[in-house]
C-alpha cells in the first residue's frame, strides 16, 4: 500500500542529490522530478514521492526542514486528495484499477489516505458516508413472505437509487427492513444510521397513521425524507396550487373532501388548514384513523356528504359505493390517488362534467425527491416542516413549463429544487 505525494521544494543549485538520498534513506521512493523555475541560483522542483510507512515519511519531512542550507519545502499535496472527495466508490470511476500497481497506488493508497485524514475537521467529505443515502422499505415480518414480494420492493428501491445517482450524484443503498413491532423498525434505523448521511423512507407497509412518521425524526439523528409524508403531499400541494391559481379559487370559502385517510391525507389536511381552508370533510372505514383526522382539524362525515358538498375532492381509497360516486357534480375538482383507474368511474367523471380531473399517474413525486435530498444534505435540515413544504410547493409551482404546465425529470429541475430547499431553510 503506497501513498503518492507531490512535494514542491526550493534548493540551492547542486543540492538535488542530497534531497534524493534523504528520500530513499527514509524508505520512500521518487517517481518524478520536474524543474519548475530557476532564480538567483535557486531551483524550484516538483518531486513525486511515494511511501508506505507514514512514520518514516514524517521523519523525512522533518529531516528536510532541518537540513537548512537553502532547502525549503514550499508545498506538499497528495495527488489523490482531490480525487477521493466523495469516497472510494466515487473514486473508482476517476482512476484506473487495471493492474496490481493501480490496485496498490489508487485503491489501497486512497483508502490509507482517507484513514489518515479521518481526524481532520473536514474529513467527512473524503468518506463515502457523505454521499451515502439509505433507501428503506419497511414491512411487518410474516411467516412466509413470497420471494416475489422482496424482489418488487427491492426493484423500487433500485429505481430510486438510479435516479439520485443519475441526477444528483448520490449513492443510494436499497435496504429492506422487516419488523415485529414498529418500535423494532425505529431501532433498526438507529442501528444503521452511522453509515449514512441521510435516509429516505420509500414505504412502511400497513402504516397509515401519521404518528409513526412523526416518530421517525426521533429515531435517527440525520436528514430523513419520506415518500408518503413529505414527497407525495408536496406533489399534490404543488398541483393543487396550480389549479387554485388557474381557477381563481378563494381558499376560505372552498370545501375540501377527502375519502380514505392515510399518512399522506393527514399531512395534506394539516397543510390545507394552514393555508386557510376551514372546512375539510373526510371519511374512512377505520374509526381510529377518523379520530386522528379529527385531531388534525378535519370534520368526520360520510362519502355521500363529501360527494355532495366538496368543491375539491381527494380520493385516497375506494371507501365508497358506485351510487355515492355518481353524486359527483359539474364544477368539482377531483384528485384520484388510487393507482388503478376504474373505467366506469372515469366515464362518470366525463359524463358529470368535472372541472379538473387529476389521476394518480399525474401526481409524479419522483421529479422532486432527488433535489430535496441534495438540498437537505447541504443545509443539514433533518426534516421538511409544514411551513417549508408549503413554501417549496409555491416555488415549485413557479417552475412549471409555460407550454405544458407539467414538471419534468430532465433539465435544471433538481438543482433548482435543491436551491429552493436551501433558500427556504434559511428564511
Amino acid at each position: 500500500m503506497k501513498i503518492i505525494m507531490n512535494i514542491t521544494i526550493q534548493i540551492t543549485k547542486g543540492q538535488l542529490p542530497t534531497v534524493i538520498q534523504e528520500i530513499y534513506t527514509h524508505g520512500c521512493e521518487i517517481h518524478k522530478t520536474m524543474l519548475h523555475d530557476t532564480l538567483d541560483g535557486r531551483d524550484t522542483y516538483s518531486l513525486e514521492v511515494s511511501y508506505s510507512n507514514s512514520e518514516l515519511y514524517n521523519n523525512l519531512l522533518a529531516k528536510l526542514n532541518s537540513l537548512g542550507g537553502g532547502i525549503k519545502i514550499v508545498e506538499i499535496k497528495n495527488i489523490l486528495e482531490d480525487t477521493i472527495i466523495g469516497g472510494l466508490l466515487r473514486m473508482v470511476f476517476k482512476l484506473p484499477i487495471e493492474s496490481h500497481a493501480d490496485y496498490e497506488m489508487n485503491l489501497l493508497g486512497a483508502g490509507a489516505l482517507i484513514t489518515e485524514m479521518a481526524s481532520r475537521e473536514n474529513a467527512m467529505q473524503y468518506s463515502g458516508i457523505s454521499r451515502a443515502i439509505a433507501l428503506i422499505h419497511g414491512a411487518p415480518r410474516k411467516d412466509a413472505t413470497p420471494t416475489a414480494a422482496y424482489i418488487r420492493r427491492h426493484v423500487m428501491l433500485e429505481k430510486d437509487s438510479a435516479l439520485i445517482q443519475r441526477f444528483v450524484g448520490l449513492n443510494g443503498y436499497p435496504i429492506l427492513i422487516e419488523y415485529n413491532h414498529i418500535e423494532d423498525f425505529f431501532k433498526t434505523l438507529q442501528g444503521i444510521q452511522s453509515g449514512f448521511s441521510a435516509m429516505r423512507i420509500q414505504d412502511i407497509d400497513g402504516v397509515e397513521d401519521s404518528t409513526a412518521f412523526e416518530q421517525l425524526y426521533d429515531a435517527a439523528n440525520m436528514p430523513i425524507l419520506t415518500h408518503a409524508y413529505d414527497e407525495l403531499p408536496l406533489s399534490i400541494l404543488s398541483e393543487l396550487m396550480h389549479l387554485l391559481k388557474k381557477n381563481r379559487v378563494d381558499n376560505d370559502i372552498t370545501n375540501i373532501g377527502i375519502i380514505g385517510i392515510n399518512a399522506t391525507a393527514l399531512r395534506l389536511t394539516r397543510l390545507l388548514v394552514t393555508m386557510g381552508f376551514s372546512r375539510i370533510l373526510g371519511c374512512d372505514n377505520n374509526e381510529k384513523l377518523m379520530l386522528v383526522f379529527e385531531k388534525t382539524h378535519g370534520m368526520a362525515t360520510t362519502p355521500d356528504n363529501i360527494f355532495n358538498n366538496a368543491d375539491i375532492l381527494f380520493i385516497f381509497k375506494n371507501h365508497y359505493t358506485i351510487d355515492e360516486f355518481y353524486k359527483i357534480r359539474a364544477g368539482q375538482m377531483l384528485f384520484s390517488l388510487i393507482e388503478e383507474e376504474d373505467e366506469l368511474e372515469t366515464s362518470v367523471i366525463l359524463e358529470k362534467g368535472v372541472k379538473e380531473y387529476i389521476p394518480c399517474s399525474h401526481i409524479e413525486s419522483m421529479v422532486f425527491f432527488p433535489g430535496l435530498l441534495k438540498g437537505m444534505l447541504h443545509t443539514g435540515v433533518r426534516r421538511i416542516t409544514d411551513s417549508m413544504l408549503i413554501g417549496l410547493a409555491e416555488k415549485m409551482n413557479t417552475m412549471r413549463s409555460s407550454r405544458t404546465g407539467e414538471q419534468t425529470l430532465f433539465g435544471t429541475l433538481h438543482e433548482r429544487v435543491a436551491e429552493f430547499t436551501r433558500t427556504i431553510q434559511m428564511e
